[in-house]
Protein backbone atom coordinates (compact mmCIF):
# COMPACT_ATOMS: atom_id res chain seq x y z
CA UNK A 1 0.00 0.00 0.00
CA UNK A 2 0.94 3.55 -0.53
CA UNK A 3 1.66 5.95 1.73
CA UNK A 4 -1.26 7.99 0.77
CA UNK A 5 -3.54 4.82 1.17
CA UNK A 6 -2.76 4.91 4.74
CA UNK A 7 -3.08 8.56 4.95
CA UNK A 8 -6.66 7.84 4.15
CA UNK A 9 -7.36 5.53 6.59
CA UNK A 10 -5.84 6.91 9.42
CA UNK A 11 -7.93 10.42 8.67
CA UNK A 12 -11.08 8.08 8.76
CA UNK A 13 -10.18 6.57 12.10
CA UNK A 14 -9.51 10.33 12.96
CA UNK A 15 -13.19 10.68 11.84
CA UNK A 16 -14.64 7.99 13.87
CA UNK A 17 -13.10 9.05 16.84
CA UNK A 18 -15.23 11.97 16.36
CA UNK A 19 -12.13 14.18 16.77
CA UNK A 20 -12.33 18.66 15.46
CA UNK A 21 -12.12 19.54 11.93
CA UNK A 22 -9.30 21.76 12.71
CA UNK A 23 -7.64 18.60 14.49
CA UNK A 24 -7.80 16.39 11.22
CA UNK A 25 -7.36 19.78 8.87
CA UNK A 26 -3.94 19.76 10.74
CA UNK A 27 -3.36 15.81 10.36
CA UNK A 28 -3.48 16.01 6.52
CA UNK A 29 -1.72 19.03 5.98
CA UNK A 30 1.33 17.25 8.13
CA UNK A 31 1.00 14.08 6.68
CA UNK A 32 0.88 15.34 3.25
CA UNK A 33 4.10 17.62 4.05
CA UNK A 34 6.10 15.09 4.85
CA UNK A 35 4.43 12.51 2.00
CA UNK A 36 6.13 15.32 -0.26
CA UNK A 37 9.06 15.01 0.96
CA UNK A 38 9.69 11.39 1.19
CA UNK A 39 7.47 10.89 -2.15
CA UNK A 40 4.04 8.59 -2.33
CA UNK A 41 6.43 5.31 -2.21
CA UNK A 42 5.28 2.01 -0.92
CA UNK A 43 5.11 1.45 2.65
CA UNK A 44 7.48 -1.48 2.24
CA UNK A 45 10.22 0.70 0.71
CA UNK A 46 9.89 3.49 3.60
CA UNK A 47 13.23 3.74 5.63
CA UNK A 48 14.93 5.26 8.33
CA UNK A 49 17.10 7.29 6.57
CA UNK A 50 14.56 8.69 4.62
CA UNK A 51 12.49 9.65 8.08
CA UNK A 52 15.69 11.01 9.58
CA UNK A 53 16.22 13.16 6.79
CA UNK A 54 12.32 15.05 7.13
CA UNK A 55 13.30 15.28 10.49
CA UNK A 56 16.43 17.06 9.66
CA UNK A 57 14.88 19.21 6.86
CA UNK A 58 12.25 20.50 9.58
CA UNK A 59 14.69 21.10 12.32
CA UNK A 60 16.77 23.09 10.33
CA UNK A 61 13.92 25.10 8.37
CA UNK A 62 12.52 28.48 9.39
CA UNK A 63 9.74 27.51 11.46
CA UNK A 64 9.49 27.85 15.29
CA UNK A 65 10.14 25.53 17.37
CA UNK A 66 6.38 25.08 18.37
CA UNK A 67 5.47 24.67 14.81
CA UNK A 68 8.37 22.26 14.11
CA UNK A 69 6.93 19.77 16.83
CA UNK A 70 3.19 20.21 15.49
CA UNK A 71 4.60 18.85 11.95
CA UNK A 72 6.99 16.13 13.95
CA UNK A 73 4.26 15.06 16.42
CA UNK A 74 1.37 14.34 13.73
CA UNK A 75 3.67 12.76 11.70
CA UNK A 76 5.18 10.67 14.70
CA UNK A 77 1.47 9.82 15.08
CA UNK A 78 0.88 8.77 11.89
CA UNK A 79 3.75 6.43 11.44
CA UNK A 80 2.73 5.06 15.07
CA UNK A 81 -0.37 4.20 13.51
CA UNK A 82 1.16 2.18 10.35
CA UNK A 83 3.62 0.78 13.15
CA UNK A 84 0.77 -1.30 14.47
CA UNK A 85 -0.86 -2.18 11.35
CA UNK A 86 2.35 -3.51 9.85
CA UNK A 87 4.82 -4.20 13.34
CA UNK A 88 7.29 -2.15 12.06
CA UNK A 89 9.03 0.51 13.94
CA UNK A 90 8.82 3.64 11.58
CA UNK A 91 8.06 6.08 14.61
CA UNK A 92 11.13 5.47 16.45
CA UNK A 93 12.76 7.63 13.84
CA UNK A 94 11.30 10.63 15.04
CA UNK A 95 12.41 13.09 17.68
CA UNK A 96 10.35 16.36 18.36
CA UNK A 97 13.19 19.51 19.04
CA UNK A 98 12.46 20.75 23.00
CA UNK A 99 10.49 23.36 24.02
CA UNK A 100 11.32 26.85 24.24
CA UNK A 101 10.34 28.30 27.62
CA UNK A 102 9.06 31.65 26.47
CA UNK A 103 9.24 34.62 28.92
CA UNK A 104 4.65 36.08 29.06
CA UNK A 105 4.62 39.39 29.62
CA UNK A 106 2.25 39.98 32.56
CA UNK A 107 0.55 43.45 31.23
CA UNK A 108 0.49 46.02 34.09
CA UNK A 109 -2.93 47.76 35.25
CA UNK A 110 -1.70 50.64 32.67
CA UNK A 111 -1.31 48.49 30.12
CA UNK A 112 -4.51 47.01 30.45
CA UNK A 113 -6.27 50.76 30.77
CA UNK A 114 -4.86 51.65 27.13
CA UNK A 115 -5.75 48.24 26.09
CA UNK A 116 -9.42 48.68 27.01
CA UNK A 117 -9.85 52.63 25.72
CA UNK A 118 -8.67 51.21 22.14
CA UNK A 119 -11.80 48.67 21.83
CA UNK A 120 -14.76 50.90 20.59
CA UNK A 121 -17.22 49.21 20.44
CA UNK A 122 -19.05 46.70 23.42
CA UNK A 123 -18.57 43.48 21.25
CA UNK A 124 -14.99 44.44 21.00
CA UNK A 125 -14.99 44.90 24.91
CA UNK A 126 -16.70 41.66 25.40
CA UNK A 127 -14.26 39.71 23.00
CA UNK A 128 -11.41 41.11 24.99
CA UNK A 129 -13.15 40.29 28.44
CA UNK A 130 -13.80 36.92 27.52
CA UNK A 131 -10.20 36.28 26.10
CA UNK A 132 -8.83 38.06 29.57
CA UNK A 133 -11.34 37.64 32.06
CA UNK A 134 -11.97 34.36 31.20
CA UNK A 135 -8.98 32.58 29.71
CA UNK A 136 -10.55 31.57 26.57
CA UNK A 137 -8.92 30.57 22.80
CA UNK A 138 -9.83 32.36 20.08
CA UNK A 139 -11.59 29.15 18.61
CA UNK A 140 -13.86 28.70 21.98
CA UNK A 141 -14.54 32.52 21.57
CA UNK A 142 -16.23 32.06 18.06
CA UNK A 143 -18.14 29.32 19.34
CA UNK A 144 -19.97 30.48 21.58
CA UNK A 145 -23.71 30.00 21.60
CA UNK A 146 -26.61 32.31 22.73
CA UNK A 147 -28.02 29.23 24.42
CA UNK A 148 -24.63 28.77 26.47
CA UNK A 149 -24.86 31.86 27.80
CA UNK A 150 -26.06 30.95 31.54
CA UNK A 151 -26.44 33.07 34.76
CA UNK A 152 -22.21 33.14 35.82
CA UNK A 153 -20.65 30.89 33.56
CA UNK A 154 -21.04 29.61 29.52
CA UNK A 155 -20.67 26.49 28.52
CA UNK A 156 -17.40 26.19 26.45
CA UNK A 157 -16.98 23.55 23.47
CA UNK A 158 -13.10 23.18 23.99
CA UNK A 159 -10.29 21.04 22.25
CA UNK A 160 -11.08 17.68 21.29
CA UNK A 161 -14.91 18.72 21.14
CA UNK A 162 -14.97 18.35 25.12
CA UNK A 163 -17.30 20.40 26.71
CA UNK A 164 -16.46 22.56 30.01
CA UNK A 165 -18.24 25.25 32.37
CA UNK A 166 -16.12 28.54 32.39
CA UNK A 167 -17.90 30.85 34.83
CA UNK A 168 -17.45 34.65 34.35
CA UNK A 169 -17.56 37.74 37.30
CA UNK A 170 -19.61 41.36 37.07
CA UNK A 171 -17.32 42.68 34.61
CA UNK A 172 -18.28 40.34 31.32
CA UNK A 173 -21.57 39.61 33.24
CA UNK A 174 -22.51 43.49 32.25
CA UNK A 175 -20.60 43.55 29.11
CA UNK A 176 -22.84 40.34 27.34
CA UNK A 177 -26.73 42.09 28.69
CA UNK A 178 -25.11 45.34 27.29
CA UNK A 179 -24.09 43.46 24.14
CA UNK A 180 -27.09 41.82 23.84
CA UNK A 181 -29.21 44.56 24.66
CA UNK A 182 -27.30 47.28 21.90
CA UNK A 183 -25.51 45.75 19.56
CA UNK A 184 -26.48 41.85 18.83
CA UNK A 185 -29.00 41.42 15.92
CA UNK A 186 -30.65 38.11 17.61
CA UNK A 187 -30.21 36.68 13.63
CA UNK A 188 -27.83 34.54 14.55
CA UNK A 189 -27.08 32.10 17.34
CA UNK A 190 -23.72 32.78 17.65
CA UNK A 191 -22.77 35.43 20.59
CA UNK A 192 -19.58 37.30 18.42
CA UNK A 193 -20.67 38.44 15.54
CA UNK A 194 -19.11 40.73 12.20
CA UNK A 195 -20.61 44.12 11.23
CA UNK A 196 -22.16 42.51 9.05
CA UNK A 197 -24.09 39.94 11.63
CA UNK A 198 -22.09 37.00 10.65
CA UNK A 199 -19.79 34.40 12.96
CA UNK A 200 -16.16 35.73 13.74
CA UNK A 201 -13.66 33.00 12.40
CA UNK A 202 -10.95 32.79 14.03
CA UNK A 203 -8.76 34.09 11.44
CA UNK A 204 -11.20 36.88 11.97
CA UNK A 205 -9.86 37.16 15.37
CA UNK A 206 -6.44 37.13 14.81
CA UNK A 207 -6.92 40.16 12.67
CA UNK A 208 -8.73 41.53 15.60
CA UNK A 209 -6.21 40.81 18.26
CA UNK A 210 -3.58 42.31 15.72
CA UNK A 211 -5.31 45.52 14.93
CA UNK A 212 -5.73 46.08 18.47
CA UNK A 213 -1.82 45.54 18.93
CA UNK A 214 -1.19 48.04 16.05
CA UNK A 215 -3.93 50.89 17.80
CA UNK A 216 -3.09 50.02 21.20
CA UNK A 217 0.93 50.12 20.81
CA UNK A 218 1.31 46.98 22.92
CA UNK A 219 2.26 43.87 21.98
CA UNK A 220 -0.45 41.34 22.36
CA UNK A 221 -2.54 38.36 21.33
CA UNK A 222 -5.36 36.44 22.26
CA UNK A 223 -2.98 33.76 23.75
CA UNK A 224 -1.06 35.76 25.75
CA UNK A 225 -4.38 37.25 27.47
CA UNK A 226 -5.26 33.65 28.06
CA UNK A 227 -1.47 33.57 29.68
CA UNK A 228 -2.18 36.21 31.62
CA UNK A 229 -6.05 35.44 32.93
CA UNK A 230 -3.62 31.76 34.65
CA UNK A 231 -0.96 33.55 35.92
CA UNK A 232 -3.08 36.36 37.34
CA UNK A 233 -5.53 33.63 38.67
CA UNK A 234 -2.56 31.66 40.15
CA UNK A 235 -1.18 35.16 41.86
CA UNK A 236 -4.32 35.60 43.63
CA UNK A 237 -4.74 32.01 44.64
CA UNK A 238 -1.03 32.06 46.33
CA UNK A 239 -1.59 35.56 48.30
CA UNK A 240 -4.39 34.07 49.91
CA UNK A 241 -3.36 31.18 50.95
CA UNK A 242 -3.44 28.13 48.24
CA UNK A 243 -2.41 27.45 44.77
CA UNK A 244 -5.23 24.99 43.21
CA UNK A 245 -4.17 23.55 40.05
CA UNK A 246 -6.67 21.32 39.31
CA UNK A 247 -8.83 23.83 39.18
CA UNK A 248 -7.54 26.16 36.80
CA UNK A 249 -6.96 22.65 34.72
CA UNK A 250 -10.52 22.67 33.94
CA UNK A 251 -11.16 26.89 33.43
CA UNK A 252 -8.47 25.97 30.88
CA UNK A 253 -9.10 23.01 29.41
CA UNK A 254 -6.37 21.24 29.68
CA UNK A 255 -6.16 17.56 28.96
CA UNK A 256 -2.52 17.68 30.72
CA UNK A 257 -1.56 18.64 33.76
CA UNK A 258 1.75 19.47 33.19
CA UNK A 259 0.92 21.92 30.70
CA UNK A 260 -1.42 23.89 33.64
CA UNK A 261 1.64 23.38 35.80
CA UNK A 262 3.97 26.00 33.90
CA UNK A 263 1.65 28.71 35.35
CA UNK A 264 2.56 27.78 38.53
CA UNK A 265 6.48 28.83 38.45
CA UNK A 266 5.22 32.00 36.02
CA UNK A 267 2.73 33.13 39.08
CA UNK A 268 5.93 32.26 41.31
CA UNK A 269 8.29 34.37 39.33
CA UNK A 270 6.28 37.34 39.21
CA UNK A 271 5.41 37.23 43.39
CA UNK A 272 9.36 37.15 43.46
CA UNK A 273 9.97 40.16 41.07
CA UNK A 274 7.14 42.31 43.36
CA UNK A 275 8.08 41.46 46.47
CA UNK A 276 11.84 42.22 45.14
CA UNK A 277 10.57 45.61 43.71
Amino acid sequence: MLLTDFKKEFLTICQLKNLSVETIKTYDCHIRYFIDFVTNLDVLNLTSERIRSYVLYINNSNLATMSKRSYLRETKTFLNFIDKKLNTTFSQNIYLPKKERKLVHIFTDEEIHIIYINLKSIRDRLIFALAYDCGLRRIEITRIQLKDIHKGFITIWGKGNKYRLVPFGAFTSDLIESYLKYEHTHKSDYLILTKYGKPFTVNGLSNFFRQLSKTSGIDLSAHQFRHNFATNYLINQIENGSSDLFQLQLLLGHADAEVTKNYLHLAQEQLLVKKSY
